[in-house]
């Protein structure tokens, strides 16, 4: 037990999301509010022997208790910042309004340091009394530096590189019977060199975990440190998600008939829910061509609520596609696709008139049952045999003209629910997919290139950009990699984990650039790796299982304890867990972004972008895509590393901690879905 105690140890584990400057000051008090809400279902749940000895009141959010304090902080490097290139670490001197002396801090990126909302850290930190001007490395226990590190800064000047001043607000909230966590408000600067980035963004990151938490479920839910993590990370989604005004859950009817959902009965007799990004009614006509963003990315001003039901406008050749025609043109249904007699899913587009072939779906559109409804959390539903999912195979359209159509009527769709239900326009949560640090050495290298580029350029000005240098992602990498991946013959569960970590990687790098240098480069650069990734999630091609998965399957079949895992695991739940995660969150935000991007009138600038992070999808985009990625990056890992790790003595373990996380992650799809 005292290995799992220590978990946290010299580990920093955060969420790290951007709030809307003008929201800032209500923050606070609006997530102690979700935090007390939450805090009173959780505690009804607890045994009555925990109420006995733990009072409510001793967990409440106290907003007296909130501590605010002025913190600068300097990073020091090389002069060619080798520290950071080479070991991807941060080297910090920290002074506080309230705590005497100086903190020397050496950070680390973790493996899986930035993904989504996710930043993990190994660390190390000491404080000293004395004046410290300059990292002293000697102050660090033996064998705490590598060695390769350290000879470095032997052979280098170190010097003060950058700089982040700023003001946290925090409290440190206690969930009972789980974790400990504080919560943070950061408002000021980061300073490199001559250039300087406003930050304001709020940090929850987990400081202890409870050992009778610990105690109880280790060995059924918890394993290691990602999945005490997971459950975390599904806490604070939760409380951002009150906080920004969104909605938790889309079990509600009305809310999922406002995400265009229908209930009906399927070939088994099976109640299911339909997923229709575009909206139940499908009888306006829309067009397709340059004019598309034009009519329809004023969604994205505050003048959205004036935007008219009823769409038409001209394309260049004057044709129009009919929305009722569209419900064919995009499926994420195990029964959507015919199978031909060689195992190869039949293709099918929806023409420039709206036809499609019979019983064949693409991008986007009305989905046939997903799953019945889940009476056991296996994730396959109670009307879908494994063998019918097994055999079935998704197909997606790469029909712009389709695409185009689609994604107007996304944007039409969310405008006509801003006028029922107008957003919370000062509440909403963006991600932040990058540390201070990163952002800090983006910004002088982005700068040192383009001297003669103002500070507050249109993002039409032109930028010279640099893969190598880091201030542009290498677009092609990752097409290709999407590409490699469909053209492997038998690809394995190990080779399907890398491709998506890799799309993933690039995600998070395209979006962090767009935020912090935000030009137009970098906005198409997302928008093109977004159009790819959303190709590649309704049609990449089946992982392989070898023989040797197969029997793993069937030994976990066998045991009463993981026969659930077995069922979570197979190569298509998987597919369809990421199909619909990304037809839920990702593309309507793709939609969005696409439609923006086309607008000749009205340019996408920095600060229209990052109000489109911030307010997509009912605010919670940032939110569910962030624990959507997060849940994806845990399954396929866990999922690979239970097939192909030798069953030794902990195998079990982390089998039962990842059979309880997937039937958690397989929930929340279910509570989209099912009424």
């Amino acid at each position: 037990m005292s290995v799992h105690a220590r978990l946290l140890d010299n580990i920093e584990c955060e969420y790290k999301f951007a709030v809307n400057e003008a929201y800032a000051a209500s923050f606070i008090h609006d997530f102690c509010s979700a935090f007390n809400d939450w805090l009173h279902e959780h505690y009804s749940k607890l045994p009555s022997a925990f109420h006995e000895t733990h009072s409510l009141e001793r967990y409440r959010a106290d907003e007296s208790k909130v501590a605010v304090e002025a913190l600068k902080n300097s990073y020091f490097d090389t002069p060619d910042d080798l520290i950071f290139a080479r070991f991807k670490a941060g080297l910090r001197l920290r002074s506080s309004s309230l705590v005497p002396g100086v903190e020397q801090t050496i950070k680390y990126k973790s493996e899986d340091g930035g993904i989504g909302a996710a930043h993990t850290h190994i660390e190390h930190n000491l404080r000293v009394d004395h004046e410290l001007t300059t990292p002293d490395l000697t102050l660090f226990a033996p064998g705490v530096l590598p060695p390769e590190l350290v000879a470095l800064t032997q052979e280098h000047e170190l010097i003060s590189k950058y700089q982040t001043n700023f003001t946290r607000t925090k409290l440190i909230l206690e969930a009972p019977a789980f974790v400990t966590f504080e919560v943070a408000l950061d408002q000021g600067q980061i300073i490199a060199g001559n250039c300087t980035s406003p930050i304001c963004e709020v940090e929850c990151e987990l400081k202890s975990i409870n050992h009778d938490f610990l105690d109880a479920h280790l060995g059924t839910r918890i394993y290691d440190l990602d999945d005490v993590r997971f459950e975390f990370s599904a806490l604070i989604s939760d409380l951002l998600l009150k906080v920004s005004g969104a909605p938790s859950s889309f079990k509600d009817n009305s809310l999922l008939m406002q995400q265009g959902g229908a209930q009906r009965v399927n070939a088994h007799g099976v109640t299911c829910a339909s997923i229709d990004p575009v909206g139940a009614d499908h009888n306006t006509v829309i067009t397709k061509g340059s004019a598309l963003g034009a009519i329809l990315s004023a969604t994205l001003a505050p003048s959205s609520h004036s935007v008219q039901p009823q769409v038409r406008s001209l394309t260049d050749t004057g044709s129009v596609v009919a929305m009722g025609d569209l419900g064919t043109v995009g499926a994420m249904s195990p029964n959507a696709a015919s199978i031909s007699t060689t195992g190869t899913a039949s293709s099918a587009c929806a023409s420039s008139t709206g036809g499609a072939s019979p019983g064949r779906s693409g991008y986007f559109g009305a989905m046939e049952p997903l799953t019945g409804f889940d009476g056991d959390n296996d994730g396959l539903g109670d009307g879908l045999s494994s063998t019918e999912i097994m055999a079935s195979a998704l197909d997606a359209c790469d029909d712009d003209q389709a695409l185009h159509a689609k994604i107007a009527a996304i944007v039409k769709r969310e405008a006509e629910a801003d006028q029922s239900a107008p957003r919370r326009a000062d509440g909403v949560i963006g991600l932040e997919p990058f540390s201070k640090l990163k952002r800090a050495v983006l910004l002088a290298t982005f700068y040192r290139d383009n001297q003669d580029r103002p500070a507050k350029a249109d993002p039409d000005t032109p930028a010279e950009l640099s893969i190598s240098a880091g201030t542009r992602i290498d677009l092609e990498y990752y097409l290709k990699a999407m590409d490699d991946y469909d053209h492997l013959a038998d690809p394995t569960i190990k080779q399907f984990t890398a491709t998506c970590e890799t799309i993933i990687s690039g995600y998070t790098n395209a979006l962090g650039l767009a935020l912090l240098l935000g030009t137009r480069q970098h906005f198409e650069d997302l928008r093109d790796l977004l159009k790819s990734s959303l190709r590649f999630a309704f049609n990449h091609k089946r992982f392989w299982e070898s023989e040797t998965d197969k029997d793993i399957h069937r030994r976990l079949c066998e045991d009463p304890d993981l026969s659930e895992l077995s069922m979570l695991m197979v190569g298509e739940c998987s597919s369809l867990y990421v199909e619909f995660n990304v037809n839920m969150w990702i593309a309507p935000f793709y939609g969005r972004l696409a439609a923006a991007l086309e607008n000749k009138y009205e340019p996408l600038s920095l600060e229209r972008f990052k109000a489109l992070c911030r307010s997509c999808v009912d605010n919670s985009f940032a939110i569910m895509s962030a624990q959507f990625i997060e849940r994806l990056v845990y399954q396929l890992e866990r999922k690979a590393d239970i097939l192909l790790a030798p069953q030794g003595s902990e195998y079990k373990l982390k089998a039962l901690a990842t059979q309880y996380h997937l039937r958690q992650a397989w929930a929340t799809i279910n509570q989209c879905v099912c009424n």
